[in-house]
């Protein structure tokens, strides 16, 4: 309204603002969707015009526009992608809801005027941006764009915006309000009881403190009013986002135990692999000397856990997104109690423990595409060094021709897919929580972990594990398939080794045999064995019995 009525007070705006003779100038309100973008902010506008005695008669409204003719200025109804900018001298431009648009598809990428993106907002944003400058700052005027949006997470465009111009000190053409709701009407809750809560990134959650809690160390402690305490009560991070106006780490995270991610992360494991992420086509270290041994014959054998199968999940991809890739083994078993909601009883059962030998990013090289053929190549390679590969999983991704060529090199092969259900994440986060999954530290996977979340939008009876926008997953699907599958196929107690080839008997003596009646030692006639050092059938000392179980 103030840029409406600064615009309305020059002679000749297109001229003052360097367009060419009769250039219109145009404000866009953009939304989640075009109804959304009409009803809430072009009709927002449209209301206040009308309400505002100094438009009185300066403009003339329809469905599709607002336009002030005497001085050619147009609002536009409403667009939901940067695409309705196209063709515009846009100078003022609205976004709503950013923090909510998600991540664009395929026809909003290939449609959009900013090019490819994954972030719908930051895609629209940077279109008007280049939009803006391309007509106005060869004339040394800038446009404005407001971003309006409720919090959702800390990494939500919004959040990302404000530090980016912190970091880049381009603060100085940036306006930010962010207030909770009691902050601006201070007097309409003087009067009420103030309850704190706290939003812990360790944790990984809000909730409302007592008045002896002691919030964690990392912890924001906050007051809201009474007035308030049944929402805060009922949904504490919604809540605090919408109403406090403080983002958190993920709008409704899967793995609020943050300790136990750390705890999983293990400083003096060695890495398998040198690079963190492997780009197709160029060469991969694996740092055999951290990963393998030699035992008593010669053979090479993993320092970790010798005689273990490893499984390998490979969470594959095309171009667009990157593959995941992580070996893991069953290490043997623990107890762990177990508590019954419905009994409310304790129990103790026994559940595997896994290790992580290896885990890795692969990207796609100079030809765009993840060469399937040189992942499967990674798993043979490993086989032959040492590591005792005996299974491999796939996501759902094509994952028959994957599978088939997998099983001709001798490997059990299965499909497990972390879309169609959750159960390998239940799974996975189950054997976090309890701490039974060690590995080596790796910065992107725990990341990935810290931001997964749930679908919201899906029925409660088929919940989903998504991200948000400009974050992955292909890291954490692949160490979620490969603890699903040990855990599914675990074997219960310790591993015994097996021998490498024939047994060989290390007696050269005459054996005596029972004939199925063996004399244990506290029977009549053990002591009158045959001695088989003798040549006397008779006789004690003959005890070199040797048992066949």
């Amino acid at each position: 309204m103030r840029i409406l009525y600064e615009l309305s007070c020059l002679r000749n705006p297109s001229r003052s603002l360097g367009l060419g003779a009769g250039e219109p100038i145009h404000i866009v309100p953009i939304s989640r969707t075009v109804k959304a973008a009409k009803n809430v902010v072009f009709g927002g506008v449209a209301k206040k015009l009308a309400l505002a005695p100094w438009f009185k008669n300066k403009y003339k409204e329809t469905l599709d526009y607002i336009e002030f003719p005497e001085k050619r200025i147009m609002i536009v109804g409403g667009a939901s992608s940067d695409a309705a900018a196209l063709g515009l001298n846009v100078f003022t431009a609205l976004v709503d809801e950013g923090n909510f648009m998600g991540a664009a598809n395929d026809s909003q990428v290939a449609n959009s005027a900013g090019g490819k993106s994954y972030d719908r907002a930051q895609m629209i944003y940077d279109a008007l941006v280049r939009r803006v400058k391309s007509r106005y700052q060869r004339s040394g005027v800038k446009g404005m764009i407001f971003l309006a949006s409720s919090k959702r997470a800390t990494d939500d465009f919004t959040e990302r915006r404000i530090r980016e111009h912190i970091k880049n000190k381009t603060t100085a053409g940036v306006f930010v309000r962010d207030y909770a709701t009691w902050s601006v009407r201070p007097d309409a809750f003087a009067n009420q009881k103030w309850y704190r809560a706290s939003v812990s990134s360790s944790e990984g959650r809000c909730k409302i403190l007592e008045d002896d809690d002691i919030p964690p160390e990392d912890a924001l402690v906050f007051e809201f009013p009474e007035d308030y305490y049944s929402e805060f009560q009922r949904d504490p991070a919604g809540s605090t986002r919408d109403i406090a106006g403080i983002a958190t780490d993920t709008y409704s995270p899967f793995i609020s135990k943050r300790e136990a991610i750390e705890d999983m992360f293990d400083p003096e494991i060695p890495h398998l692999f040198e690079a963190r992420e492997w780009e197709m086509g160029r060469p991969l270290v694996i740092n055999w000397s951290n990963a393998l041994t030699e035992n008593a014959k010669g053979d090479k054998v993993p320092l970790c856990c010798a005689h273990a199968s490893r499984h390998i999940h490979l969470d594959l991809s095309k171009n667009m997104c990157a593959t995941g890739f992580c070996m893991a083994h069953q290490a043997g078993t623990t107890e762990v109690i177990r508590f019954d909601k419905a009994t409310n009883t304790r129990s103790i059962e026994e559940a595997p423990v896994f290790h992580i030998d290896g885990i890795l990013r692969i990207l796609a090289g100079p030809a765009g595409d993840i060469d399937h053929g040189e992942v499967r190549g990674l798993v043979y390679k490993l086989n032959e060094g040492g590591m005792n590969v005996r299974s491999v999983s796939v996501d759902h991704w094509m994952s028959v021709p994957n599978m088939q060529l997998l099983k001709k090199h001798g490997y059990r092969v299965e499909e497990v897919s972390t879309v169609k259900t959750i159960d390998p994440y239940d799974t996975m986060r189950s054997a976090l929580y309890e701490s039974r999954i060690h590995g080596p530290e790796y910065d992107l996977l725990r990341q990935e972990l810290r931001h997964l979340e749930l679908d919201t939008k899906r029925p409660a009876d088929r919940p989903r594990v998504i991200v948000p926008p400009n974050h992955t997953k292909d890291v954490a699907d692949a160490f979620a398939g490969a603890i699903y599958y040990l855990n599914k196929h675990a074997k219960g107690g310790l591993f015994i080794a097996p021998s490498k080839g024939m047994s060989a008997s290390g007696l050269t003596k005459k054996q005596t045999w029972s004939n199925s009646e063996p004399v244990w030692a506290d029977e009549e006639g053990y002591d009158s064995l045959p001695d088989p050092n003798s040549n006397n059938d008779g006789g004690a000392g003959g005890h070199d019995q040797a048992w066949l179980i």
